[in-house]
C-alpha cells in the first residue's frame, strides 16, 4: 500500500467519546455568557434612564390634558348614545321652548299643536 492509499480497517465508528466535560463547560460559558449580556443590559438601561430623567422638564399639570381626536370621532357606546339622543328629542317634542327668541318663534309640545291644528283645521294657514 502506497501513502497515498488508505485502509478500510478502522472504518463504521468513531473510536473515541464525546468529552462530557467539554460540553459542560461550554454549557457554563454560553450560560455565563447570557448573564453577563442580560446584566450589562439591565446596566445601560439604569444609565439611559437616569441620563433621560437628567433632560427631562417636569411640565405643568395644565398641559397634560387629553387631547380628543379630531372630528369625526368613533361611537364608543352606541346604545348609551342612542338612549340620550331619544330623550333630548322627546324632550323638544314635549315641552315649550324658545327656537329664536328674538325672532318670536318658539315651539310647542307635538300634542298641543295636533288638537291646535284640529280645533283650526287641517290647513291653518291657508296655503294649498
Amino acid at each position: 500500500m502506497t501513502a497515498h492509499q488508505t485502509s478500510n480497517s478502522g472504518a463504521g465508528y468513531e473510536r473515541q467519546d464525546l468529552s462530557l466535560r467539554a460540553i459542560v463547560m461550554v454549557g457554563i460559558i454560553i450560560a455565563g455568557a447570557l448573564v453577563a449580556a442580560a446584566g450589562v443590559t439591565a446596566w445601560m438601561f439604569g444609565v439611559f434612564e437616569s441620563q433621560a430623567v437628567r433632560r427631562d422638564v417636569a411640565m405643568p399639570p395644565q398641559t397634560i390634558t387629553p387631547a380628543l381626536p379630531q372630528e369625526p370621532r368613533l361611537q364608543v357606546d352606541a346604545p348609551r348614545d342612542l338612549k340620550a339622543f331619544r330623550a333630548t328629542e322627546e324632550q323638544r317634542l314635549t315641552s315649550y321652548g324658545w327656537v329664536n327668541k328674538a325672532n318670536g318663534q318658539g315651539r310647542i309640545p307635538i300634542e298641543r299643536a295636533m288638537e291646535l291644528l284640529v280645533e283650526r283645521g287641517l290647513n291653518p294657514g291657508g296655503r294649498p
